[in-house]
C-alpha cells in the first residue's frame, strides 16, 4: 500500500474513533430547553401555568320599589383569545343553574363560581340568564327576558399562579323595565376585574 492510501485509511480511523469517543448530544423534551451557549439542558417550569378565576356577583342599589329580584343563572362562559385554535374559544366556568335575588346582594357579594384556567388574555364573559322574577310593590311579576344569553366584553388576564377576580355588577334599576303590565329584564352590568 503506498503512502497516500495509507495516510488515508488511518485519517478516516481517527475519525471513526473521535465520532464514538464524543458524548452524546443532549435530547430535548417538552419540559426542557438547550442553552445555546453551554449546551446545557434547562428543566422549565411547569407548575405555574395556570390561574385562578373567580366570579363574584353583586347590585347597585336600585330606586325601584323593587323587593325581590330573583334570577336563574345556568352557566357562566369566557372567552380566551388564544394564538391556536386549540387554545383559544368559549370556556364553561360555572355549569350548574343557581337562583339570586339581586337586591339581596346589593350590599355583598354572592359567590357564582370558580375554574382553573389556562394562563393569557381572555377578552369577554358570557352570562346564561335561564329566568327572572320580580317582586314590585307585593306583587310579584315573571320578567321577560329578551335574549337569555348575555355577552359581556370585559377583557382580563389569567397570571400563572394568581387569582383573577371578576365582579358583576347588576344595577336593577336600569335592568328592569316596565312595559305596559309587564316587566323586562334588560340585563345592565357592569364588570370590574382585580388580580389577588
Amino acid at each position: 500500500m503506498d503512502v497516500k492510501k495509507l495516510t488515508a485509511v488511518l485519517l478516516l480511523l481517527t475519525a471513526i474513533v473521535l465520532a464514538a469517543c464524543a458524548p452524546p448530544a443532549p435530547t430535548q423534551d417538552a419540559n426542557s430547553d438547550i442553552d445555546p451557549d453551554t449546551g446545557a439542558v434547562a428543566e422549565q417550569d411547569t407548575e405555574a401555568t395556570t390561574g385562578l378565576l373567580e366570579i363574584m356577583l353583586t347590585d347597585a342599589p336600585p330606586d325601584l320599589n323593587v323587593e325581590k329580584a330573583l334570577v336563574t343563572i345556568s352557566s357562566v362562559e369566557v372567552h380566551r383569545a388564544g394564538g391556536d385554535d386549540d387554545d383559544k374559544g368559549w370556556i364553561t366556568v360555572v355549569a350548574a343553574a343557581q337562583i339570586f335575588d339581586l337586591i339581596a346582594v346589593k350590599d355583598a357579594e354572592a359567590f357564582l363560581g370558580s375554574a382553573e384556567l389556562a394562563s393569557g388574555k381572555y377578552t369577554q364573559v358570557r352570562l346564561h340568564v335561564e329566568k327572572a322574577m320580580a317582586t314590585i310593590d307585593g306583587t310579584e311579576y315573571e320578567l321577560q327576558v329578551p335574549s337569555e344569553k348575555i355577552k359581556l366584553n370585559h377583557p382580563f388576564t389569567i397570571e400563572p399562579g394568581s387569582t383573577t377576580k371578576l365582579t358583576l355588577d347588576f344595577d336593577a334599576q336600569k335592568s328592569i323595565h316596565q312595559a305596559g303590565k309587564k316587566y323586562m329584564l334588560k340585563p345592565t352590568i357592569k364588570v370590574t376585574s382585580e388580580v389577588k
